[in-house]
C-alpha cells in the first residue's frame, strides 16, 4: 500500500471514531410505545403455560401425522390477479393441493413460517389507503377459510401501521406466535410462544420464532418498547418447558429465520443484536426438536421427496415464498415402553396448482377489484418498448431524484436504491399509459423516504457499494445507492463525491441527504458502517418512495429525464 493510502486510510479512520465519540453521550427522544397497554386478542388470547401429564399410547400403537407448511406469503393471493405472473403461486393456488392433503391426512396440521401481512398490493391499500375498511385484509380471509392453526410473526409484518397489525391478530382465527417477541424489558410476551395440539394421542408442541434482526429494517415508531431475545436460548427455553411441563411427545419449532448465520451477522454484530439468521445454529445444538422450518430467508428445501434431511443435526426444511407451494412434513410415531417414540420421517413439496380457487377469489372478488381500480391508475407518461434492466435502473434512479426534489425542493440531494425490479411486460401494455401497476412491479418494498444529516465521510461510505458497481464488481442489489443531486466520480480505484457547485465533498463538510427508511434503519448494514446516528435522522416522513415517483409521473412537471426516453415517452394529450 502506497504511503499516500495510507495516510487517507489513517484519516477517514480517525474521522469516523470523533464522530462515533461525538455522538456516544445522545439519547434519544422519547418514542410513543404504540405495544404499551397491548394484550393479545383474537385466538391468539389467554396463553398460559399449563402442568400436563404424559400421554400414555396403548402398547405397539402406530400413527402417523401430518403437517403441512407455507412462508413469506407477503400478501399474495393470486398470480393472476393485481401482478399477474406465468409461475402459478398465492394462497389461492394452494387451495386444491391443501384440499388433497386433508383427503390423505384428516388431521392435517397447517402452519406458517411468517412475512404474512406485507408485500402484496392488496395487503399495502388495506393497510395504508383504507385500513378502514372494517374487513380482514384479503391474506387473514383467505388463512381463516383455509384452517391455518398458526402463524409466526414475521419482521415484514411489523412494517403497516400498529393499528393494522393488531387488528389482524384480532381478525385472525389461529394463533399468531413468537417466543422471543417480549414487552417491558422481558417481562411480558408480545404473542403466546408456542401451540398444544392432540393429534390420535399424541400430542404435539409447536414454537415459533421471530427474528432479533427486526430493528435492522423496521421503523423505531412501529416497535418501541419491544426486545428481541437470541433464538438460541429462546428455543432452549421453550423446548425444556414443553417437553418437561407440557410433557409434548413431538417438537416443532418454526423460525422466521434463515439457517445461514452469515448473513447479516456482522451488520447485527455492529448494532449489538442477537444474529438473525440462527435457524440452522438451533437445527445443530439444540437437541429437543423433531423438526425445525425455517422462513424469512425464501428458500425452498427439500424440492423432492426424502425422508431424511442431514444438512443439520435436527431435520430442517425451508418452505419457499410468495405460495409457491407446500412443504409438507410426515411423522409415523410408535407406542413403546408407554411413551411414543418417533419410527421415521418423511417430507416433500407440492407446487401450487395453476389455476386458483375460483370459490375463494369470488369472496374476495370486492376488495380485489377496489385494489385493481387503485392500480389502474394513470400517469402522463407511456411505454414505448421493454427496457433492458441497464435502462430501467438507470431511469428509476433519475426518477426517484427528480421527484424527491419536487416534493421536497430544488437542493434535495438524494442517496437512493440503484436497482429497480424487471417483471414480465405484457405486450399489451406497449403504447398504454403507465399505471400505478407498474410502478408496484419495478418498487415492489414499501420504503418511506427520511431525511438525514450527513458528513462528508458517511456519505462516501454509503457510496461504496456504487463505487464496486462502477468497477464492475457485483454487489447486493438491496445495498447499491445513487447518487443525486452530487457526483460520484471515479478516478482510478477512488470515488470522489462532487457537490453542486463543482467542489469535492471533504470529509467533514455536512449535508443532508434523503435516503429510503430501510437503509436509515440499518438495512444492508449501510447506516452501521457508516457510523449514522439516530440524532443525525432529521425526517421521517412516511411518504412512500414508489407513491412520490407515480405523483411526479402524474403530474409530469418537467420533461422526463434523459435515461427514460428511450422507452417512456410523455403521453399526448388530445386538443
Amino acid at each position: 500500500m502506497s504511503t499516500h493510502r495510507w495516510i487517507i486510510g489513517v484519516q477517514a479512520l480517525v474521522g469516523l471514531l470523533t464522530l462515533a465519540a461525538a455522538l456516544w453521550w445522545w439519547e434519544p427522544p422519547a418514542i410513543p410505545v404504540p405495544w404499551e397497554r397491548w394484550q393479545p386478542s383474537g385466538a391468539s388470547v389467554g396463553f398460559r403455560i399449563q402442568e400436563r401429564k404424559p400421554t400414555v399410547p396403548a402398547q405397539g400403537s402406530v400413527v402417523t401425522l401430518a403437517f403441512a407448511f407455507t412462508s413469506d406469503l407477503h400478501g399474495h393471493l393470486s398470480s393472476t390477479r393485481l401482478l399477474p405472473e406465468r409461475k402459478p403461486s398465492g394462497l389461492a393456488h394452494l387451495v386444491p393441493v391443501l384440499r388433497q392433503l386433508r383427503t390423505e391426512h384428516p388431521g392435517l396440521v397447517l402452519l406458517d413460517a411468517g412475512d404474512t401481512i406485507q408485500g402484496d398490493p392488496a395487503s399495502f391499500y388495506f393497510s395504508h389507503i383504507r385500513p378502514d375498511s372494517g374487513l380482514p385484509l384479503p391474506i387473514i380471509h383467505a388463512m381463516n377459510q383455509l384452517g391455518y392453526h398458526a402463524v409466526v410473526l414475521g419482521n415484514h409484518d411489523f412494517e403497516p401501521p400498529v393499528s393494522v397489525l393488531q387488528q389482524t391478530i384480532a381478525a385472525s382465527k389461529f394463533l399468531w406466535l413468537s417466543g422471543n417477541a417480549w414487552l417491558d424489558g422481558e417481562d411480558r410476551l408480545l404473542l403466546p410462544p408456542y401451540l398444544v395440539l392432540e393429534r390420535q394421542g399424541v400430542r404435539v408442541g409447536i414454537v415459533g420464532f421471530t427474528t432479533p434482526g427486526v430493528p435492522l429494517w423496521i421503523d423505531p415508531e412501529r416497535i418501541a418498547g419491544l426486545a428481541f431475545a437470541d433464538l438460541v436460548d429462546s428455543a432452549q427455553k421453550w423446548s425444556k418447558i414443553l417437553r418437561e411441563r407440557e410433557n409434548v411427545d413431538l417438537l416443532i419449532g418454526v423460525f422466521h429465520s434463515g439457517d445461514d448465520l452469515r448473513h447479516d451477522q456482522q451488520i447485527a454484530q455492529l448494532r449489538k443484536l442477537p444474529l438473525p439468521n440462527t435457524a440452522g445454529l438451533v437445527a445443530d445444538h439444540v437437541i429437543d426438536y423433531d423438526l425445525i422450518v425455517s422462513g424469512h430467508a425464501h428458500k425452498l428445501r427439500p424440492r423432492k421427496p426424502t425422508s431424511r434431511l442431514t444438512r443439520f443435526r435436527t431435520p430442517l426444511l425451508s418452505p419457499g415464498s410468495g405460495g409457491e407451494g407446500v412443504s409438507v412434513a410426515r411423522f409415523t410415531l410408535e407406542a413403546r415402553a408407554e411413551r411414543w417414540q418417533l419410527r421415521d420421517s418423511h417430507f416433500e413439496f407440492h407446487k401450487a396448482a395453476r389455476q386458483p380457487d375460483a370459490p375463494l377469489l369470488t369472496e374476495l372478488e370486492p376488495q380485489l377489484a377496489e385494489v385493481e381500480r387503485y392500480l389502474a391508475e394513470p400517469t402522463r407518461v407511456v411505454l414505448k418498448k421493454r427496457p433492458t434492466r441497464k435502462q430501467l435502473n438507470a431511469c428509476g434512479s433519475a426518477l426517484q431524484h427528480k421527484a424527491t426534489v419536487h416534493a421536497f425542493g430544488a437542493e434535495a440531494i438524494t442517496l437512493l436504491p440503484g436497482s429497480w425490479f424487471l417483471p414480465d411486460l405484457p405486450e399489451v401494455d406497449l403504447g398504454q399509459p403507465v399505471t400505478r401497476k407498474h410502478l408496484f412491479g419495478w418498487v415492489p418494498y414499501d420504503n418511506t423516504l427520511v431525511e438525514v444529516a450527513l458528513f462528508g465521510r458517511q456519505i462516501a461510505r454509503l457510496l461504496e457499494t456504487h463505487r464496486r458497481r462502477l468497477l464492475g464488481r457485483r454487489v447486493r442489489y438491496s445495498g447499491w445507492l445513487v447518487p443525486g443531486g452530487i457526483a460520484a466520480v471515479l478516478e482510478g480505484d477512488w470515488l470522489r463525491v462532487q457537490q453542486k457547485n463543482g467542489s469535492s465533498l471533504a470529509d467533514t463538510d455536512s449535508l443532508r441527504a434523503w435516503l429510503t427508511n430501510y437503509h436509515a434503519n440499518g438495512g444492508s448494514g449501510l447506516q452501521a458502517r457508516a457510523l449514522i446516528h439516530d440524532e443525525q435522522i432529521q425526517r421521517r416522513t412516511g411518504v412512500f418512495l414508489r407513491e412520490l415517483v407515480f405523483a411526479w409521473l402524474q403530474e409530469l412537471p418537467e420533461a422526463l429525464p434523459e435515461a427514460c426516453q428511450s422507452w417512456l415517452a410523455e403521453a399526448v394529450v388530445p386538443t
